[in-house]
């Protein structure tokens, strides 16, 4: 018997099972297992244990004489061709094929699996081309789709690799070659094709068809000549043909670092991760130990199945851990990630020749813009990929679109990502002049849109942060002081505003080693910024030391010394110590009015206020934050957000809880603009809720869900509250947990918890306007 009667145990015991003329659910009742159990059996996604093996034997009828061979099967395709020559050859018909004989078990891909099949079923899909990225299993997922569509074509299902295939001219005679057709006479192959598969029920599954796709044309007159006739295609790239239907097969799902062994194996790319360490190390597990280490492999591959099958054979020659450390830094990781096996193509031996064989079939001038795009991080627009690049946007647009349609890139609509192993692979095409040019200019683009005259909004930042860092990375690197720190500056007040206390102080602190002797302006400005990321860690040690030298630097300089002053006495209201904090913010008063600072007038006005709402001078924090407000800028939202927020808490100190919703209100519309001030702002918001005249039992949930919310930002950012807040915190968290039971409020303080910060803005506008109402 040839290779087309065999198959795997799946799609025999789905053979067996319809021949039968029995469902999944009666085979399952029979068998004593549940129906998803058959289907994942017969997907091939998993192998029956002994016991269950046992049960079908008998649900499905076995003879005496079969059974041996029937328990075989289970694990070996050789068993499943006997079957099919034995008795059963006469229930079970196999359809003509000669579908590959799956040597692996197929992960997951139910979903992708039963789309494909549903597509191919309907009568107004005849040509099915599924594409995707180097590696992402293309044509495993064809052939078991193909296995799944037999009984829907009597006359064969054929699968042609065309991996082999260069001339567009030769995929006609390798299909005729496939169906065993003879060349002969003067005939076209398109001409002997048609006319052996006029009146047929046939489906062609044509494999790697993207270095062949000026052959489309031809398939798509075959499809027209022979109406029995449909097509499956994988490619990289669609053929672009009239009445195609294309399916973009996506990434596995990855799981979260932190997960436990049972949420682990939910994520597919561990599925699949696991199930190939077992084909050579049986008795591997996912334990609690080493569930960090699987957890970052899939991270790190980013849901690639061909990555997941390499680093997994890879276990073979190195430790898990030697693994996990060779992705996340060992240069030329791309070609470590190799398999020992000697019957795949080289294109799949290394996931480098994976890539490689992509980027060979890209034309000269689609190479030239790819290999740039190497140094941009996490995402890009066009602007930014054609200012690597040094050409022409145009030229650059039509580049990106064919690096999409290859699936060497991802496209949202407005903005490009290539993934983290493209992205290197695209490093190490480059020689080294062209990846330091393309290195620099990518830092002076992104220098560029920093230093726009404008005032910057955290939300321009946030999507090219990663390259905003890169750059910046590259200027310390080169040493240019005034460049990292003209860069530094607006990223610290983003690293402030938006929570990145840890990695911002980081990257200050390179900032500053690489611009001692730099410009003192810029240097007392980047100080003040650094002086801000550490305070809001509370690392007051660091703080003190940035505010010793911004204060020097600016009594040297005669420059900017409110600022500094007014930072410093930042650090002691943090600290708790409130009687050098009010020596230095009267100081700091005196200098802006000298010097007709006016908004550091206005935030050193403010911050007194607070010192006297921490001291309980109720009078004097009203005065002093009213007056603060009158000088402050009005573009910059974090301070008046400050102000509004405290002068709510003075008002809830003196029980007026109006005057406290009316301050709310104000501050709302400003709190985005700095997580700190989010969480002062529903720290005073619980407050209020607690504090109503007529406090209602939902009253005191929406307060257990304010302090949530609290809660859940700060751990999710790493910021402390000041003594001032975090005392009010726990005052309010008490008295809430009095009035609910505890299981009120743990459902309402996790719901909170839970929230994303424009969830918890979304719900605190509703709970204001209806308070209002």
């Amino acid at each position: 018997m040839s290779c087309l009667e065999t198959g795997s145990f799946g799609y025999w015991l789905k053979r067996r099972r319809k021949a039968l003329d029995l469902t999944q659910t009666e085979l399952a009742r029979r068998a004593k297992c549940a129906t998803a159990t058959i289907r994942k059996i017969e997907a091939d996604e998993r192998k029956p244990s002994p016991e269950l093996a046992g049960l079908l034997a008998d649900a499905l009828e076995i003879s005496p004489q079969e059974r041996s061979t029937f328990f075989q099967a289970v694990h070996d395709v050789r068993a499943v061709e006997r079957l099919l020559r034995g008795d059963f050859a006469k229930i079970v018909r196999p359809v003509p094929n000669n579908l590959p004989a799956p040597l692996t078990s197929f992960i997951n891909r139910v979903q992708d699996n039963a789309t494909v099949v549903a597509l191919l079923t309907r009568e107004d899909v005849r040509l099915l081309t599924l594409t995707g990225l180097p590696g992402i299993g293309k044509t495993r997922l064809s052939i078991s789709a193909a296995e799944n569509l037999l009984e829907h074509f009597q006359d064969g299902v054929w699968f042609v690799e065309l991996a082999a295939v260069t001339e567009p001219a030769l995929v006609l005679p390798a299909i005729m070659r496939v169906l065993d057709i003879a060349e002969s006479g003067p005939q076209t192959p398109l001409r002997q094709l048609t006319s052996a598969l006029q009146g047929k029920r046939v489906l062609l599954v044509l494999d790697n068809f993207e270095q062949v796709l000026d052959a489309a044309a031809e398939v798509a007159e075959l499809l027209r000549a022979c109406r029995g006739l449909k097509v499956l295609v994988t490619s990289r790239v669609p053929l672009h043909l009239y009445g195609e239907h294309a399916y973009v097969l996506p990434l596995m799902s990855v799981p979260e670092r932190e997960q436990t062994p049972s949420q682990l194996v939910q994520a597919e790319s561990a599925q699949l991760f696991l199930a190939r360490v077992k084909e050579h190390q049986p008795r591997f597990a996912i334990t609690a130990a080493n569930a960090p280490l699987i957890a970052e492999v899939c991270v790190r591959l980013e849901g690639v199945p061909l990555a997941l099958e390499l680093a997994a054979a890879s276990l073979r020659l190195m430790t898990l851990e030697q693994l996990v450390q060779a992705l996340s830094g060992e240069p030329h990781w791309l070609s470590a990630l190799r398999t020992a096996a000697r019957d795949l193509p080289p294109r799949q031996q290394t996931l480098y020749n994976a890539l490689a064989w992509s980027y060979g079939l890209l034309g000269t001038g689609t190479q030239q813009v790819f290999r740039p795009l190497g140094v941009l991080r996490g995402g890009f627009d066009l602007s930014a990929a054609s200012a690597v690049c040094g050409l022409d946007e145009h030229l650059v647009g039509n580049a990106l679109a064919e690096l999409t349609d290859q699936h060497l890139l991802a496209h949202d609509g407005t903005r490009w990502r290539m993934l983290e192993m493209i992205r290197e692979f695209a490093q190490e095409q480059m020689a080294p002049a062209e990846l330091a040019l393309a290195e620099e200019r990518h830092t002076r683009y992104f220098a560029a849109r920093l230093n726009a005259p404008a005032p910057l909004e955290a939300s321009f930042i946030e999507p090219d942060h990663a390259n905003f860092l890169a750059a910046l990375e590259w200027a310390c690197r080169q040493g240019d002081a005034a460049l990292a720190l003209t860069m530094g500056r607006p990223l610290a007040d983003f690293w402030e505003t938006r929570g990145y206390l840890l990695e911002g102080l980081e990257k200050a602190r390179a900032v500053l080693r690489v611009s001692e002797n730099a410009e003192p302006g810029l240097r007392l400005s980047f100080l003040n910024g650094a002086c801000h990321l550490a305070w809001n860690r509370h690392d007051f040690a660091a703080a003190l030391e940035f505010s010793d030298q911004s204060i020097a630097l600016a009594k040297a300089h005669r420059l900017g010394l409110a600022w500094a002053l007014n930072t410093r006495g930042r650090i002691f209201i943090e600290q708790g110590d409130y009687a050098r904090a009010e020596q230095t913010l009267r100081e700091c008063l005196q200098t802006a009015k000298k010097t007709h600072e006016e908004h550091a007038l206005g935030l050193a006005l403010t911050q007194l206020g607070e010192l006297a709402l921490a001291l309980g001078k109720l009078d004097e924090a009203q005065k002093r934050s009213l007056q603060g407000l009158e000088h402050l800028d009005k573009r910059v939202p974090r301070f008046l957000a400050l102000a509004h927020t405290n002068l709510a808490e003075i008002a809830l100190l003196r029980g007026d809880g109006t005057t406290a919703q009316e301050h709310l209100q104000l501050a709302l519309p400003h709190i985005h603009s700095h997580v700190r001030r989010v969480l002062c702002f529903f720290t005073t918001l619980a407050g209020w809720c607690a504090t109503r005249e007529r406090v209602l039992l939902e009253d005191a949930r929406c307060a257990a869900v304010s302090l949530g919310v609290a809660a859940g930002l700060t751990e999710r950012t790493g910021t402390p509250l000041s003594a001032l807040y975090r005392t009010l915190q726990e005052k309010r968290r008490e008295s809430v947990q009095q009035r609910l039971t505890d299981l009120e409020w743990q459902e309402m303080w996790y719901r909170g918890y839970a929230m994303s910060k424009e969830q918890a803005v979304v719900f605190a506008d509703k709970l204001l306007r209806t308070a209002c109402a």
